[in-house]
């Protein structure tokens, strides 16, 4: 079957009533290796064009459509090759023969779409390609008489180029431990004299490295190694020793001998910078964990918050990340990890564990930025509030508190309201370490005793709806109350004369938390991921954790 009839030949008269058999055959003919043709076709389009060329039942028209998707414009074809022909310079990567060849293709094709160049200018620019070291070559044609074709330049060229190798060749340096073997190939052959190797090398061998025998540590190299001048520059990158080849600073070197530096992965190897994250797409998918200090137990803390959040939430934990401290890994031995009680307690819940490798904290780095900016706080609060710095895990619980009440630059709604589905209140927030006036529970209160005792604000109650206050003229020093009147404005003004007294409405939405806070971190994505920084027994453990988040009505 002649399957490409229909493209060679015209489509015959259509069959009709007074068509003779010879008409009839034909089309009938004509007909087939149309349909088959396009047919076939169709087939090797691929599916990413297909439905941008028009259908045609004509193999000839389809063609056609085909064709016109691809066509090329020749101006910008053009453009493109004289960009490259006048960007062209002669380098150590190739010989000079190369050059030449690949600027008389780029005429050629040039040629092609009526774009003329004659022989004398590129005669001209081919020799205002060459690097300096061919100045005197240059000199010599301008003086000549004669004009060169693109042969006679091209010989002479190769002429000049192993002159100039020859030159540079009579040079050497000596290298009391270098040895390169190739593959069961002789690279040159030579004599010992004065205790060194000198081999003799053909132009189409690798001449900036040789081979010596086995147990000779001596050998001799050509002064246009680019290895030998990676070495003599302080081990500079590749691309760096390019520009000064081409810039003209060295001479024309052989890039074909560099390979892998050792000593350059040795002395310069960075760690590897961390690239995205994974997502959790349900809270408690994946809790992040670090501790403040060695003397604290994260077992009995993680135990405590585990058992809390499962069952105020309905969920499990599935994966737990921190770093590879003892506390968390155990220890590490030759054949492997040595689980400690933390790493035995996730195993038997089933709890998948992932820690960071040693020295990159980044890997867990939402625990480690939250450890910083918790402590960032706190500073902050202390010394703003001028209170003895024993007060720092109230300033801790209290930061703790804030941050699930306010959104992050990663997630625009806070972790209580991911968790809890509605938006905390902030009523109830007063200025930590401000001077309060605080009333408490007294039944032996007389009738003309003060009403108030002189304390600060320290946080709130972890357990009951009211504050903490730190009372020093108190028998117990820290109180609980929720009655208290805030002198928020004493501490910003540092004024007696500049006095507000914030009044505290009684009413139950303006009143702090019934519970106490760990710190969840949210993900930036539409679904929530939480995690623990730390617990409150994490900070202090003689402190007594209660639930994790409050319920304000």
């Amino acid at each position: 079957m002649d399957i490409d009839y229909a493209i060679r030949k015209d489509e015959p008269h259509k069959i009709t009533d007074t068509s003779t058999p010879e008409q009839i055959l034909l089309y009938e003919r004509w007909e087939k290796s149309n349909r088959l043709s396009v047919m076939y076709i169709k087939t090797k389009i691929s599916a990413g064009i297909r439905g941008s060329i028009e259908q045609h039942e004509n193999v000839r028209e389809l063609l056609k459509a085909i064709d016109e998707q691809f066509v090329t414009s020749d101006k910008a074809l053009a453009s493109t090759l004289i960009m490259k022909f006048t960007s062209l310079k002669l380098t150590g990567i190739r010989g000079v023969r190369e050059h030449i060849m690949e600027m008389r293709d780029i005429v050629a094709q040039l040629k092609k779409l009526e774009v003329e160049m004659s022989e004398s200018f590129l005669v001209h620019f081919i020799l205002n390609t060459l690097p300096p070291q061919y100045g005197p070559f240059k000199i010599s044609y301008n003086t000549h008489k004669d004009k060169w074709s693109i042969n006679e330049l091209m010989t002479m060229c190769v002429q000049e180029e192993g002159r100039l190798m020859m030159e540079q060749g009579e040079k050497c340096h000596a290298e009391t431990s270098f040895s390169l073997i190739y593959k069961s190939d002789c690279v040159g052959n030579g004599i010992l004299s004065d205790g060194l190797y000198c081999i003799f090398l053909q132009n189409d061998t690798a001449h900036n490295s040789l081979h010596v025998q086995t147990g000779i540590k001596r050998c001799v190299v050509k002064e246009d190694s680019s290895t030998l001048w990676h070495r003599r520059l302080g081990h500079i990158s590749i691309d760096r020793i390019k520009r000064l080849v081409n810039d003209g600073v060295l001479s024309t070197l052989d890039f074909t001998d560099f390979e892998t530096c050792v000593d350059c992965i040795k002395g310069k190897q960075t760690n590897k910078s961390k690239r995205g994250a994974t997502r959790s797409s349900t809270i408690l998918e994946i809790i992040h964990t670090d501790i403040c200090s060695l003397d604290m137990d994260s077992h009995d803390a993680f135990k405590v918050f585990k058992a809390e959040v499962e069952k105020q939430y309905g969920k499990q934990i599935k994966i737990v990340r921190s770093d590879r401290g003892g506390e968390y890994y155990g220890r590490y031995l030759e054949d492997g990890q040595s689980p400690g009680p933390f790493a035995k307690f996730l195993q038997e819940h089933g709890i998948v564990a992932q820690y960071t490798m040693p020295g990159s904290p980044d890997q867990n780095g939402v625990a480690e930025r939250r450890n910083r900016t918790l402590l960032d706080m706190v500073r902050s609060m202390l010394s703003s509030s001028k209170l003895p710095k024993f007060l720092w895990t109230e300033a801790l619980k209290t930061a703790v508190y804030i941050l699930n009440r306010v959104p992050t630059k990663a997630v625009p709604k806070t972790p209580f309201e991911l968790l809890k589905g509605w938006k905390p209140s902030l009523r109830h927030m007063r200025v930590w370490g401000c001077s309060s006036e605080v009333r408490i529970y007294n039944p032996q209160e007389k009738k003309l005793d003060p009403r108030t005792i002189s304390g600060y604000f320290i946080g709130y109650a972890e357990k009951s709806k009211g504050y903490r206050f730190y009372c020093p003229s108190h028998n117990t020093r820290i109180v609980e109350s929720r009655n208290a009147k805030f002198l928020e404005y004493d501490l910003v003004s540092g004024s007696d004369q500049f006095r507000n007294i914030v009044s505290d409405i009684d009413h139950t939405e303006s009143q702090p938390s019934t519970s106490s806070d760990r710190l969840f971190i949210v993900h930036n994505t539409p679904q929530v991921q939480t995690g623990v920084e730390r617990t409150i027994d994490e900070v202090q453990p003689v402190i007594e954790v209660p639930q994790v988040v409050d319920n304000i009505p």
